[in-house]
């Protein structure tokens, strides 16, 4: 899910909520500003921001008051943080693991409003360093606070802006911008795009829904999906080789043992049955051997075709149609 929370910590059971009733849970969940505005939220351990069931990353960035980006990711993906440099106040990015040696990179971003001509530059030259063509897809998200930008003809009346340059550097990256509904509004005031999706790959991206805010904050929730095919860490068990085991010593073992001796100590069936069994699992983990396999029919979204590699639909609260990276990024 992507959003502005404007303080997640009191919108979290919210968000629980949503996650449990999706038809689709969602596996990956973006969220700008989502410390408390002006309480000395340095203080704030990141363990009271951890979800189920995901993996959380986040720039814990806690000088000069900033709300701080983070993102949310299944378990079940493999996902690894990439630094692109703090020159840029807040942002995080994630490299996903997609099949074969194709990755997805994922970046979060929140420009203030009061973002300073030093802080607005390096936010171009982020955009500008991402090695595009090392990735089968580039998908950033966040909040840019440029409402002056006109998306459906990306344009501004402000000729000599940021706004101006901003679009320029978008179009120079070959970035198509995905979002055209006001994703922003208050009471008595307009409604604006401040929220963007941004990638490099525009067929990669659709179904995108726009949803009531998080609690009373006044960002719309974005729900969209990433046609694209993620492999996900592959979960191993444990094998026992019964076709290997040494019954014979097993066998000796077991007549060996004098069990009316034992039972005896026993006071009543479910003790008598609970010796036995821990008696035979002691055994088998002796006189059986083992190996780890990877366990490729509990996979989430585990595509019939492609054993493992589950069919993933990057959701910003979402919705779900089976989807080619290869195919389709």
């Amino acid at each position: 899910m992507y959003t502005n929370a404007d303080s997640l910590r009191n919108k979290l059971d919210e968000l629980k909520i949503r996650i449990l009733n999706a038809t689709y849970k969602p596996k990956v969940i973006c969220i700008t500003e989502f410390k408390v505005k002006n309480t000395g939220n340095s203080n704030i351990e990141m363990i009271e921001y951890n979800l189920e069931g995901y993996n959380l990353f986040h720039n814990n960035d806690t000088k000069n008051g900033h709300r701080g980006v983070l993102i949310y990711v299944d378990k079940g993906l493999a996902a690894v943080p990439m630094d692109y440099g703090q020159a840029f106040a807040e942002n995080i990015f994630i490299r996903i693991k997609a099949h074969e040696n194709n990755y997805v990179l994922l970046g979060c971003i929140y420009r203030s409003p009061n973002s300073t001509k030093l802080n607005n530059n390096a936010l171009l030259e982020l955009l500008d360093g991402i090695q595009y063509n090392s990735f089968c897809s580039v998908i950033i998200v966040g909040d840019f606070n440029l409402p002056d930008i006109n998306w459906k003809f990306p344009s501004t009346v402000n000729t000599q802006g940021y706004s101006c340059e901003f679009i320029k550097r978008i179009e120079d990256n070959y970035l198509h911008q995905m979002v055209q509904e006001p994703t922003r509004g208050r009471a008595g005031q307009r409604s604006n795009i401040l929220d963007l999706i941004l990638t490099n790959e525009e067929n990669s991206v659709d179904n995108i829904v726009y949803e009531a805010p998080l609690g009373k904050g006044d960002h719309s929730v974005i729900n969209f999906r990433i046609k694209i095919d993620c492999e996900a860490e592959v979960p191993k068990t444990i094998k026992y080789l019964y076709d290997k085991a040494n019954f014979e010593d097993m066998r000796c073992f077991l007549k060996e043992k004098d069990w009316e001796t034992e039972m005896y100590k026993l006071s009543n069936v479910e003790e008598k049955w609970k010796y036995f069994v821990q008696t035979y699992t002691s055994l088998v983990e002796q006189f059986v051997p083992k190996r780890e396999v990877k366990n490729t029919n509990n996979v989430i979204g585990t595509d019939k075709k492609v054993k493992h590699r589950p069919k993933v639909d990057f959701h910003i609260l979402r919705t779900n149609e089976n989807t080619d990276c290869g195919k389709d990024l």
